[in-house]
């Protein structure tokens, strides 16, 4: 009976979890929405985040399958397709400006994915080296806060952090945490632990430089405001002038319609 209440709430922790960890994976489509909407330009599309997603992604993917984990497989085998559909996204648009590195790419990703999940489910076949190559993984993925936190601390711009995502990693690696300690799974529990305590900088960072300088919050929204305000009187301007443009070649059709035709007499 004390085996079945366990092992009820381990399940329902880590499903929590993984369905907590979709934000994750949709929170990379954002920029490539932009990129597509023509805000922003090729070169600003995250390609390489979005790789070390994926390439994480597929690590805890084979991890859940060696330790007979429903949760991160599912949740897993999620963000690996989301991450792939937005690196092809990428190499579409990649090919049309550099052929040979597109190639490249591709036969990277292929060769990679491949290798990756074959090496650790049918060669290695064992979880305490699936589970360090996961943490691995997600120590490249814990540069991205990092330098997040860098920034604010030397920019003062609390605004750089989004608040909830952070709340969701605090709430999500609390989850996997638990999980974690309840089937005894140190490589669940650290990069999860590591997870909590960067979210958690970055809250009470947010918060603390928030009350220190509300004044640059609020130069910041204000300049991204005014940024905005003037890109779209810009483009009004644009839109007026072409009409005028417009406007004026149509009055020089009608006029040249107009204009009567000289028409030379016959010398007698």
């Amino acid at each position: 009976m004390l085996f079945s209440i366990k092992d009820t709430i381990q399940e329902t922790f880590a499903w929590i979890g993984a369905f907590l960890n979709l934000y994750f994976f949709i929170l990379p489509i954002a920029p490539f929405r932009d990129f597509l909407k023509g805000k922003i330009n090729f070169e600003d599309i995250p390609a390489t985040k979005t790789s070390i997603i994926y390439i994480n992604c597929i690590c805890w993917y084979t991890y859940g399958e060696l330790v007979f984990s429903d949760q991160l497989r599912l949740s897993y085998i999620i963000g690996s397709i989301i991450s792939l559909i937005l690196i092809l996204i990428y190499l579409y648009y990649e090919i049309k400006k550099y052929i040979f590195d597109t190639l490249l790419n591709i036969g990277i990703l292929t060769t990679g994915t491949y290798s990756l999940y074959v090496g650790l489910t049918m060669i290695l076949d064992d979880d305490l080296i699936a589970g360090k190559i996961c943490n691995i993984s997600y120590l490249a993925l814990s540069f991205f806060p990092g330098q997040v936190i860098y920034k604010v601390i030397k920019e003062k711009n609390y605004n750089l952090i989004n608040l909830r995502t952070a709340k969701f990693a605090f709430y999500t690696g609390i989850l996997w945490v638990i999980y974690g300690v309840l089937i005894s799974e140190f490589y669940v529990v650290f990069p999860h632990a590591l997870q909590i305590v960067w979210s958690l900088i970055q809250m009470v960072i947010y918060r603390s430089y928030k009350k220190k300088f509300p004044e640059i919050g609020a130069k910041d929204k204000e300049s991204n405001k005014d940024n905005t305000l003037g890109i779209e009187n810009e483009v009004e301007e644009k839109k007026e002038e072409n009409s005028n443009l417009k406007q004026e070649d149509d009055d020089k059709d009608t006029n040249l319609k107009e204009k009567p035709v000289k028409i030379l007499e016959k010398i007698n």
